[in-house]
């Protein structure tokens, strides 16, 4: 498996035949590109091209050439992009001054900025600009990121890594006239970035000509050889450095295929009468997320329903399948800051569905409950038994923790049962639809949610003790008797006894105890 870190597909020189090239680049092994945006015409590109593919990313940035019309606002626009990993490509260029140089200096302070705000990685150009650039990047001595390129000597590499700075090399790596190689020598292979720079700088066999991400395989080669290790050992550190340093997970390939998989607990549906009814309760509107996407089952049916449609899946052997449908693609595991990021960068607050995985099922209903405020309402499909934990009444066996705090900020509604014939593999249990729609009738600072989220754990901590007991185990610190008695509660009385009301009292007093003492 190869990664190009840097190429510029959003160029005009790709117009023609964008699609073949990356084919190309797929057929060869790569299965990673990083797309890097050097104004706001290209990050327009690169985006679109990203939403596109699911192994394409782009990074949002003002390149030194363009430090003239570099604008803050498109930069930090794209920056919530479920896709943009990055900032850059930025830095400094003296080699051709294209602009100015004061210009190109405010320019790559405001996106070091950006980056820290938006806690982005950032890809760095620097061309006979070491020492200013150096400089700059001291100043900011918490940003991480890699040196596209690089053009440094020696002193300049031992400077980078110390900070922490990946090294970014290319075709030029390939030539017969490379000067750097002893220098390249020293790079350690977990500080190594591969790229193309596409389309330009590509490798010697293919010198002079237009330059495309399918050519990284022959820099890898050269890297390897100078750095005298394997091909495969260096593919395999760039693959892991590319994916820590952007935060992205790589393409993972299966040998069972399109066969689901026990370890990602799939179970896909495989009733499309079951699936039309499930996507009818999301209806129609702007922006819907699915969670789960599998091979399209339901996506096929939202993204004739919404203006765009989200498809969040961690399994790439779904991904053919899930390109078929037109959805946007997202080959992660769902998490509730993807889906703020999809909700802040489309403008629109989503509906969610979903066919949960049985045994993500729970962490992801807490990230949607996290997420509460980006969606309108979500219609997701769970076990039997979880829907029937999640909706339990007070005094019931099932009540408990998900009882209390979704019945707060949910109103919760059963839609159907489906039976595991439905499924495929079959599973040993039924499945019911639930439509989970988030309230707002409490004020902000009337529920201290990490002041109800800490007592309503500690009082179903220990469920065959009483809630004092309980509470008492968990929080030792504090005057428990007190806090109940204030709030009305027995302290013989047992946690599933208690209302969710009661536990927002419970919460209220606990805060105000715990900062009174």
């Amino acid at each position: 498996m190869l990664v190009d870190t840097h190429a510029h597909l959003d160029f005009s020189q790709f117009e023609t035949d964008r699609d073949d090239v990356i084919s190309r680049a797929w057929e060869a092994g790569i299965r990673t590109i990083v797309l890097p945006g050097i104004n706001t015409e290209s990050l327009i590109k690169a985006c679109r091209i990203a939403e596109k593919h699911p192994h394409i990313w782009f990074a949002a940035g003002c390149h030194p050439h363009d430090a003239g019309t570099f604008d803050t606002d498109d930069i930090e626009y794209f920056c919530p992009h479920p896709k943009c990993i990055a900032i850059g490509e930025t830095g400094l260029d003296f080699y051709r001054d294209l602009a100015p140089r004061e210009l190109q200096e405010q320019a790559f302070r405001e996106q070091l900025e950006i980056a820290k705000r938006f806690n982005l990685p950032v890809i760095i150009h620097i061309r006979e600009a070491w020492p200013d650039a150096r400089r700059i990047l001291d100043e900011h001595p918490d940003i991480r990121g890699v040196l596209h390129s690089f053009s440094g000597n020696e002193d300049d590499l031992n400077w980078a890594l110390k900070r922490g700075y990946y090294i970014g090399l290319g075709g030029p790596v390939t030539f017969g006239n490379f000067e750097k190689a002893e220098l390249v020598a020293k790079i350690p292979p977990e500080r190594l970035l591969t790229e193309t720079d596409s389309p330009y700088l590509a490798p010697q066999s293919h010198r002079g000509k237009r330059n495309e991400p399918a050519y990284i395989s022959e820099i890898t080669e050269k890297l390897a050889e100078i750095m005298g290790i394997s091909v495969d050992e260096l593919s395999k550190s760039v693959c892991r450095n590319t994916s820590e340093l952007f935060d992205i997970p790589l393409p993972r390939f299966s040998h069972r295929g399109d066969a689901p998989k026990n370890s990602l607990s799939q179970n896909f549906l495989v009733d499309d009468n079951i699936a039309r009814k499930i996507c009818g309760l999301a209806g129609e509107g702007p922006l819907c997320v699915e969670i789960g996407a599998g091979n399209g089952e339901l996506t096929r049916y939202l993204v004739r329903q919404f203006d765009k449609v989200w498809a969040i899946e961690p399994d790439w052997d779904r991904m053919d399948a899930l390109k078929k449908t037109g959805a946007n693609i997202l080959p992660t595991a769902f998490k509730k800051d993807r889906l703020a990021a999809i909700s802040e960068f489309e403008g629109e607050e989503c509906v969610v569905v979903g066919n949960l995985p049985y045994s993500d099922t729970s962490p992801i209903l807490f990230a949607l409950f996290e997420s509460r405020e980006t969606f309108d309402f979500a219609v997701v499909t769970v076990q039997k038994e979880f829907a029937e934990r999640l909706t339990a009444p007070v005094g019931s066996r099932e009540y408990g923790i998900p009882s209390v705090l979704f019945a707060l900020f949910f109103d919760i509604k059963k839609g159907f049962d489906i039976s595991p014939g439905c499924f495929w593999p079959v599973p040993k249990v039924t499945s019911t639809v639930l439509i989970l729609e988030p309230l707002f009738g409490f004020a902000k600072n009337e529920i201290c949610l990490d002041s109800l989220k800490t007592v309503v754990r500690a009082a179903f901590a220990h469920r065959r003790k009483t809630i004092r007991n309980s509470m008492l185990i968990e929080l030792p610190a504090i005057d428990i008797d007190r806090i109940l008695e204030i709030t009305g509660i027995q302290p013989d009385a047992r946690a599933e006894t208690i209302p969710p009301s009661k536990f927002v009292e419970l919460a209220d007093n606990y805060a105000t105890i715990d900062i009174l003492f």
